[in-house]
C-alpha cells in the first residue's frame, strides 16, 4: 500500500535519489512511511543534506491519510530510478558536508588483521587518505586526496 503516485525510496537511499526523482528545485517533497517516525528521520536527512526543494513529512504517514478516509494504491510498483554519476557525486558530497557538520569520524577496515578492531576510526591526521576512496567531497574534507602522499 502507498499513497497515490508515491515512488518507494528506502530511507537510506533518500540523499542519493531524490535529486533524479525532484530535479526541479521547486518541486515540494513529501516523504511518508506507515506511522510517522521514518518520515520524519527521512525529511531531517534532506535538509541536513542541504536539497534545495521544501521537504516535508506527510502527518502520520499512510496511517493517517487512511484514517482521513483517502485512498491507498495496492499492488503497485513504482521504485526510484538509478542514478547519474553526477547524482551520485552530489549525494556524496552532501552526506560528507552532514558528516563534517556533526564532527563525525571516518572509520576504515583495521588492516592490521585484529579481529577485536575490524574497524577503527581515523585520526585528524588521517583524514583525506581513506584507503580503496576515491576522489571525493570538497578539497579538504575527508575523503579528499588531492594534494596528499
Amino acid at each position: 500500500m502507498s499513497i497515490p503516485t508515491a515512488v518507494s525510496v528506502p530511507g537510506a537511499e533518500l540523499v542519493l535519489r531524490i535529486r533524479e526523482l525532484a530535479p526541479d528545485p521547486a518541486t515540494t517533497v513529501v516523504v511518508n512511511c506507515a506511522g510517522r517516525t521514518r518520515s520524519i528521520i527521512g525529511t531531517q536527512s534532506l535538509i541536513n543534506a542541504g536539497l534545495p526543494n521544501k521537504v516535508v513529512a506527510l502527518r502520520n504517514g499512510t496511517i493517517g491519510w487512511t484514517l482521513a478516509g483517502l485512498e491507498l494504491d495496492r499492488g503497485q510498483q513504482r521504485r526510484a530510478p538509478g542514478v547519474s554519476a553526477e547524482t551520485a557525486r552530489q549525494a556524496e558530497e552532501a552526506a560528507w558536508a552532514v558528516a563534517i557538520r556533526a564532527s563525525v569520524r571516518p572509520a576504515v577496515p583495521a588492516l592490521d588483521g585484529d579481529a577485536a578492531a575490524a574497524v577503527r576510526p581515523l585520526g585528524p591526521d588521517q583524514l583525506g587518505r581513506v584507503p580503496g576512496r576515491v576522489g571525493g567531497g570538497r578539497p579538504g574534507a575527508p575523503g579528499d586526496n588531492s594534494g596528499r602522499p
